[in-house]
């Protein structure tokens, strides 16, 4: 999904940021799993070569990584703002929840809301400031319900979508849209 979004942002003439973590290859050096940061930025500059993409490989479930995030935003592209933020990183522990380890629910709290909450945060007052800017937070349909074996997935999203209602009703007529996708 995040590469999707990647691409319909630079479709629509945005300079992209693609936070995500970092690459990942087999012994034998071939990637493993998603596509990394900065193979999707080389990806679309090849595409776009007229806009700025920016790889930033990291762990996004960690308490300093909004900020982390948004400092070398800064460092690397200074006077850049972000206008759109996407919050879309996302884990699914399909388990019973009695054999989810502590580390496994610690590190879906902190992707699914910890660190897109204090992105919000971080970034918000500037969008307000300049009377423009748009958040984007992926959901799912499992925070209609209580699903078993995703309950704390069901639970973390239900938490993006309650949290995306609240702060759209409080940035009312401000310029800043806020949205939920399930």
């Amino acid at each position: 999904m995040g590469l999707e979004y990647a691409k319909q942002l630079a479709g629509r003439g945005y300079n992209v940021i693609v936070a995500a973590l970092p690459g990942r290859s087999d012994g034998d050096g071939k990637p493993v799993g998603p596509p990394s940061p900065e193979v999707i930025c080389s990806l679309l500059a090849a595409q776009y070569p007229d806009l700025d993409f920016l790889p930033v490989g990291m762990d996004l479930a960690r308490t300093e990584a909004a900020q982390e995030l948004c400092d070398r935003i800064a460092a690397e592209r200074p006077g850049v703002f972000v206008e759109v933020l996407i919050n879309n990183a996302g884990i699914l522990n399909v388990r019973h929840f009695k054999e989810m380890t502590a580390a496994h629910i610690q590190r879906e709290l902190l992707l699914h809301n910890f660190t897109p909450t204090m992105l919000c945060h971080l970034l918000l007052p500037a969008m307000k400031e300049r009377g423009r800017g748009y958040v984007l937070t992926v959901s799912s349909l499992a925070a209609w319900l209580p699903f078993p074996f995703i309950t704390t997935y069901a639970a973390t999203k239900e938490f993006n979508r309650t949290l995306a209602r609240g702060l759209r009703t409080e940035y009312r007529g401000t310029g800043v849209k806020i949205a939920t996708v399930y």
